[in-house]
């Protein structure tokens, strides 16, 4: 069983998500949060195989909770999404360190792959 831990400041996408999620890979539990604060409270009790995070979200973004969970949790991998048009701040998570980033209105098959990867980047990191 995977865990995957989904953080956006859009409770409309919270519930979307998950089900998207869910349905292609039943496999995988997600656990869901509308901020970067409750993320990291999430990850200081829990083991997840990878984050799925908005960029632009108040208080802590996405590029700063990415530094954070570089800093506590390298080992899991982080998708950062991110709306279209704005390709700088994706560059700046990918050269921070991000597995990967998906772009919202989010294309179904695209996340699911690059949420697939990410549990199995996760897996071998494990081994």
């Amino acid at each position: 069983m995977s865990r995957i831990l989904l953080v956006d400041d859009d409770p409309v996408l919270l519930q979307v998500l998950p089900d998207t999620l869910r349905i292609r890979i039943p496999e995988l539990t997600v656990d869901a949060c509308l901020s970067g604060h409750q993320a990291l409270d999430r990850l200081l009790g829990s083991d997840y195989d990878a984050v799925i995070s908005d960029i632009k979200m108040p208080n802590l973004d996405g590029l700063a909770l990415l530094g954070k969970i570089q800093a506590g949790w390298p080992q899991i991998p982080i998708i950062l999404m991110t709306g279209h048009g704005e390709e700088e701040l994706a560059n700046r998570g990918l050269q921070g360190g991000a597995f990967d980033f998906i772009h919202k209105p989010i294309e179904r098959e695209a996340f699911i792959d690059s949420v697939r990867r990410a549990i199995v980047a996760r897996h071998v990191r494990r081994q």
